[in-house]
């Protein structure tokens, strides 16, 4: 039987990780009972992992399951780009990591941050945390992961430009070892996020001798590195990735002895594999085959409101077209963002009227987010001193069919005013190189959020993060001194005025261009039992097998 719940409200869950104070394990079992989701029936909206792995409360009351299939293919819309966790800030390559790393912290059922590889971390004062690590877990090489192990994570992750945005609260001199499992970092300043940063991919831990030995070719090989429940595989490029079960995992065992994640950037092509069982999950499913999913009784579709939202990135550095803000402000006026949006994503996507998605804290609806208005974008074109049909803008994209039908649209809407606007799909290297090097105009991209935190607003905005995360290279102090005031405030209500003010200037520059707020939409063969669907898409598949 086919079901599908749809557009389901997310909550406001952090209350309690931003609080100034102390986060310490409740007990020294992190178990979860989380029950299976099913289309029916779920409500979790956890942003990371569906479950602690000590107890299956997924698994038959009277027996433990066993799989009548011993793989299990995952299909993702794009290729992974890394196996170092710090190395990475892409949603796929998180989807996939996260069956082999695992953080200090992660996202409980209801969304509250709780202790996985460590037993508690409490803070000292007001820079100081101290970290109690779980006794006896092992890596994929059967080393004993150690407090060394961790700073040494942690360590390399804040080196990484990749995550700065994300690491930059930590001191790099901060790091003490008070014992095997014991150790304390400090902050550079009094930080409101530290315990959701910590429940992010990039702060995974790794092995320290693991690591060394791989040397260079950590980026393309992580075995022995993790200590989730599957380890590294094989990695045939531009094809799939495998991942292994681990044995020696700490928690629940796996019960599918092989994940293998085939690349497909084509929507239609996943859809397919699905159908014909070629697939047993695919992520990222195009809205206009979900009705023809629907029909398909061997198949079930789940969807829900995510922390996603994508907007458009001006590149505003010195010498290029966009850094004339009236030129930004005659494209937004252009583009009619609610047609845009139903045109695109249907009913499973909502405009966007904020920087932040509903559910996180300092989302408003306030914001002049340049509604459509096709004359003033005309008047908006002149003042930026361009005729009709004078100018030619590149639009740039991972070459993804959502994305390619947002910027037809868009083309569309341009025309209308007079500006020719170029449609640049590029496959997974060539877009990650581009974004790298600064070499496109303007974009589309995507903040999945699944720190649940405001503070991620500083990834696409803050100046110290360019050229990447930062591709619009947006380099405003009175916007840097706001989101540097937001992560160091405490109180909530104080907190939420801070991001707000932010997102205002942000959208009186017209520094970039809010579309809408995804839903995540996964399907799964029907015979795929113990999965649990999250609205971040970040599934753990421990608990799956096949009936």
């Amino acid at each position: 039987m086919k079901k599908i719940f749809n557009k389901r409200a997310l909550s406001l869950i952090l209350a309690i990780v931003l609080c100034l104070g102390i986060l310490s394990a409740c007990s020294s079992s992190t178990t979860s009972n989380e029950t299976p989701s099913t289309p029916a029936t779920s409500e979790n909206t956890s942003s990371e992992t569906p479950a602690t792995s000590e107890t299956s409360s997924e698994a038959p009351a009277d027996a433990e399951p066993v799989s009548t299939k011993d793989t299990m293919t995952i299909v993702l819309d794009q290729e992974i780009v890394t196996a170092d966790p710090a190395d990475q800030a892409q949603r796929a390559t998180a989807q996939f990591m996260l069956q082999m790393y695992e953080t200090l912290l992660y996202f409980d059922d209801e969304g509250n941050t709780a202790p996985r590889l460590a037993e508690s971390v409490e803070q000292v004062d007001d820079l100081t945390y101290q970290v109690k690590l779980k006794e006896g877990i092992k890596f994929h090489n059967g080393e004993e992961m150690k407090s060394s192990d961790a700073v040494f994570s942690l360590s390399r992750a804040i080196e990484n430009p990749k995550t700065v945005s994300t690491m930059n609260i930590f001191d790099p001199e901060g790091f003490a070892i008070v014992d095997d499992y014991t150790f304390t970092f400090k902050t550079l300043e009094p930080n409101a996020s530290v315990y959701t940063t910590l429940c992010s991919m990039c702060t995974a831990i790794v092995s320290e001798k693991a690591v060394n030995e791989l040397g260079e070719n950590f980026t393309k090989d992580a075995t022995g590195a993790g200590t989730g429940p599957y380890q590294w595989g094989e990695w045939t490029p531009a094809v799939q990735c495998t991942q292994v079960r681990f044995d020696d995992y700490w928690g629940e065992k796996a019960k599918v002895e092989t994940l293998c994640w085939k690349f497909v950037s084509d929507a239609n092509s996943r859809s397919v594999m699905l159908e014909t069982g070629e697939a047993d999950l695919i992520y990222q499913v195009q809205t206009s085959g979900i009705e023809i999913l629907l029909s398909n009784p061997d198949v079930t579709v789940y969807s829900e409101p995510s922390t996603t939202i994508r907007f458009i990135y001006f590149n505003q550095e010195d010498g290029k077209v966009l850094q004339n803000k009236a030129l930004r402000q005659a494209i937004s006026y252009a583009i009619d963002r609610e047609a845009l949006v139903q045109n695109v994503f249907g009913d499973y996507a909502a405009p966007a009227t904020s920087f932040l998605a509903p559910a996180i804290l300092g989302h408003t609806d306030d914001l002049n987010t340049y509604d459509y208005n096709p004359e003033l974008a005309k008047e908006k074109l002149a003042e930026a001193g361009y005729e009709p049909g004078e100018l030619t803008i590149t639009m740039s994209m991972h070459s993804q069919n959502v994305l390619i039908r947002m910027a037809e649209v868009i083309q569309a809407y341009l025309a209308d005013i007079g500006i020719n606007m170029e449609i640049q799909p590029l496959e997974t290297a060539a877009w990650v190189a581009a974004l790298a090097e600064g070499s496109t105009e303007m974009g589309f991209n995507a903040n999945s959020n699944t720190s649940r935190d405001p503070k991620v607003l500083e990834t696409p905005a803050l100046s110290t993060n360019v050229p990447a995360p930062n591709h619009g290279r947006i380099n405003d102090p009175t916007l840097d001194d706001l989101l540097k005031q937001g992560a160091q405030t405490f109180d909530l209500a104080e907190r939420e005025k801070i991001y707000i003010e932010a997102q205002q200037l942000i959208a009186d520059e017209c520094y970039m261009y809010c579309i809408c707020y995804d839903n995540t939409t996964t399907a799964v063969r029907s015979n795929l039992q113990g999965y649990v669907f999250h609205s971040s898409g970040l599934d753990r598949f421990e608990t799956c097998y096949f009936g």
